[in-house]
């Protein structure tokens, strides 16, 4: 499938955005233009991640539920992209894999990585058990409403990566298989 997309249109219709960009990854990551095409889908995706970045989880449980849910919708753009920004907030590749899993060595980021992955792979269903052991962990209410959030402000990323395959312009994420050597 090929998407094209004029980068001068579309760097025109979205200069503030854009420059708001820049200043968080010091570039434009490619699929920022696909989603420009769309000057309103790209603010209210941005608003959103805006807000996402306040919720109570730490930097490393949200990039947690970014990694399983781009494993789970298998978004390699985005596996790229979060693999670099879960090392920036200081997660280690072996925690990454194990992330992407859905294996953590930490029992209680363990139990979130379930949780999302089990409502990213189910579209919104859940065993109860596996509800009951979020909150056994020490998660609450608030979290969960926060775990459906971040969920859904990265599948509508991993769904344009998907489509719009944008050149993934971060270092790529290896395989899952190649990490079992």
């Amino acid at each position: 499938m090929n998407f094209t997309i004029d980068r001068e249109k579309v760097e025109k219709e979205n200069q503030a955005v854009f420059n708001g960009i820049k200043k968080m990854f010091g570039m434009v990551p490619n699929i920022f233009y696909n989603a420009g095409v769309s000057p309103q889908a790209l603010k209210a995706y941005i608003n959103f991640s805006n807000a996402t970045q306040n919720v109570s989880l730490s930097p490393q449980e949200r990039e947690a539920v970014y990694l399983i849910a781009s494993e789970v919708n298998e978004c390699n753009y985005c596996l790229a992209a979060h693999t670099q920004l879960a090392k920036s907030v200081g997660l280690s590749l072996k925690e990454i894999f194990n992330i992407r899993k859905a294996k953590c060595e930490n029992e209680k980021v363990n139990v979130l990585v379930q949780l999302a992955k089990e409502i990213t792979e189910n579209r919104g269903k859940i065993n109860a058990a596996t509800l009951d052991n979020f909150y056994t962990a020490g998660y609450s209410e608030q979290h969960l409403v926060e775990v459906i959030a971040l969920i859904c402000e990265i599948s509508f990323m991993n769904y344009l990566g998907k489509i719009t395959q944008p050149e993934i312009d971060f270092e790529p994420a290896p395989l899952l298989a190649e990490t079992e050597n």
